[in-house]
């Protein structure tokens, strides 16, 4: 049994630096239970932002807020999607805001069995005067239905996530970089750690894990390198990606779950697929990762991978960011480039699983992050608001968000909300 007190003391994310002005913190205890009372953040200024990092991003350069789906929204012209234009950022509730899971039905077993396991569809976070039980059951309503109702704006996949682009500036994925540029480089910058094997007084288990931490290093300076469209590689670039390569061929030999948990099939079958790299005849950096990604395979059917999370790989994007497999909510005063350095700290190291922290500077909890293994591109949201205008600003008050990363989009025949008692005093 964990104390409250021993999980707020505990360090976790070790890779983001003491210099950093914005940490991050854990809501949940070491057996997965919830600890409600840290499970929240503060809206104070009374704007939230919300989304991923380049949607949040281009809101903070926006003078508007979003209002409710009583409201006309602008519809991008052309193409056969439904495709509306935001600004990411909402007139919120002020006060707490609480972040809880929330579950489907629809399981592997019986859906009726109540000892199954539970399906988490996603996440509500709401103000912490609204049940977010009764959030669902209004979302459930609506569905994936546009236009007014309820006070609820459904958010389709083409409007954030991985299909996000800015509907005017084809080249804003480049202007953030510029803007981020300080924090962005200092992470490709950094050198691949050294082999374990080189290092002394490791058990079994911590080389195992510095190696996964290369593996996943060698995945992003791979994919930035080499698949980036507006940033091909030059003929200078290729002896330092071709010791990636390298590299990757020492850890093959490696246990599985290196590989595994970089997602490294997905890089190699892109990386192989290129119709040229320069300097091929010189360093092979082609056929080298075909030569991987057939005996990576060869491993996975023996010793295979049951989740259909782990088929598809996290995508950095051009921007440098993760383009989804996440959700961020945040009092919008505090995005800046400390928020970013912390996020990257965090958010884009180790494996991809389940992740939940409120994002914290000072004493002040300003926000959450939370994420699933990348599905690849369709999530969804849900945006209610109380039906009243703010008490600061002349637009519609926010007082909850849902977040869908698993395209369940509501389909079961029921859903429930993690419990708010702390199941130890139940």
């Amino acid at each position: 049994m964990v104390s409250k007190e021993e999980v707020t003391e505990q360090p976790y994310n070790q890779a983001i630096p003491d210099t950093c002005a914005v940490k991050t913190l854990p809501f949940r205890r070491s057996d997965g239970t919830l600890d409600p009372e840290l499970a929240k953040f503060t809206v104070e200024s009374g704007i939230l932002s919300w989304g991923q990092v380049l949607p949040i991003y281009y809101g903070s350069l926006q003078e508007k807020l979003t209002n409710n789906a009583n409201c006309r929204l602008e519809m991008l012209p052309g193409g056969t999607i439904m495709q509306h234009v935001y600004t990411y950022k909402f007139a919120a509730r002020v006060g707490d805001w609480k972040v809880r899971r929330y579950y489907s039905n629809l399981r592997a077993g019986d859906p009726w069995d109540p000892d199954a396991e539970k399906f988490q569809a996603g996440w509500v976070v709401c103000h912490d005067d609204i049940d977010p039980l009764d959030i669902v059951q209004r979302v459930r309503a609506i569905g994936t239905r546009y236009g007014p109702g309820a006070d609820v704006l459904y958010i389709g996949r083409y409007e954030w996530s991985y299909h996000w682009h800015n509907p005017k500036d084809p080249d804003f994925e480049e202007k953030f970089r510029d803007w981020a540029k300080s924090v962005l480089e200092a992470d490709d910058d950094k050198e691949i750690r050294p082999f374990p094997e080189e290092v002394e007084g490791l058990t079994q288990e911590q080389r195992i894990e510095e190696k996964q931490k290369i593996a996943l290093a060698l995945h992003h300076k791979l994919e930035k390198g080499l698949l980036n469209p507006k940033r091909p590689p030059k003929e200078d670039d290729i002896p330092t990606l071709a010791e990636h390569i390298s590299l990757l061929e020492k850890l093959l030999d490696s246990e599985t779950r290196i590989f595994r948990n970089a997602y490294m099939h997905n890089i190699l079958h892109a990386i192989s697929k290129l119709k040229s790299i320069p300097r091929e005849d010189e360093f092979g950096i082609k056929k080298r990762a075909g030569t991987l990604l057939d005996k990576w395979m060869k491993l996975l059917k023996v010793d295979p991978v049951s989740s259909p999370w782990y088929y598809v790989a996290p995508s950095i994007g051009i921007a440098g960011v993760r383009q989804g497999g996440y959700f961020i909510a945040m009092d919008a005063e505090n995005f800046d480039l400390d928020f970013v350095k912390a996020y990257k700290c965090y958010c884009e190291v180790g494996d991809m699983t389940v992740r939940e922290v409120v994002f914290s500077k000072g004493e002040e909890r300003f926000g959450t992050y939370v994420g699933f293994p990348p599905l690849g591109g369709d999530e969804f949201a849900w945006l209610v608001f109380s039906g009243k205008k703010h008490q600061k600003f002349d637009a519609d008050e926010l007082i909850a968000i849902v977040y869908d990363g698993t395209y369940e989009v509501f389909q079961g025949l029921y859903h429930t909300v993690e419990v708010e008692a702390d199941p130890r005093e139940a």
